[in-house]
């Protein structure tokens, strides 16, 4: 497990996504929910989620690549934040590379908004 951090604070417990199946399974299905999932991803679905996901659209640092992931830390730029409804498909995000998925209500809880850095350690 690693920890995202905002101004060397720690504000939640996180677990990567590292095969391509956890990255396809993402939140379907897992009781309980960790508390934020880390994923290597352009765009997200909630299709076959029986409740909202709060998901963040995060750019690493120039040059850094998604695989990035594999040696910790991470600084992440977090471009947007939205909660999205089951059923639904986001659009795909060229510049951002990771995408942080949590349950629906966390990011306010959290604090995150756009415009933050965040580091996953």
């Amino acid at each position: 497990m690693a920890r995202l951090f905002r101004d060397d604070v720690p504000i939640a417990v996180a677990e990567i996504a590292r095969t391509h199946a956890q990255r396809r399974r993402g939140l379907l299905g897992r009781d309980p929910m960790p508390e934020v999932l880390v994923m290597p991803a352009t765009s997200v679905h909630t299709i076959g989620m029986r409740s909202p996901l709060d998901v963040a659209f995060c750019r690493l640092r120039p040059g850094a690549m998604a695989d990035a992931l594999d040696a910790l830390p991470v600084e992440l730029h977090v471009d947007s934040v939205a909660t999205m409804p089951p059923g639904r498909l986001s659009r795909p995000r060229w510049r951002e590379r990771i995408v942080l998925e949590a349950p629906a209500g966390s990011w306010r809880r959290l604090d995150v908004r756009a415009g933050d850095r965040l580091v996953l350690r």
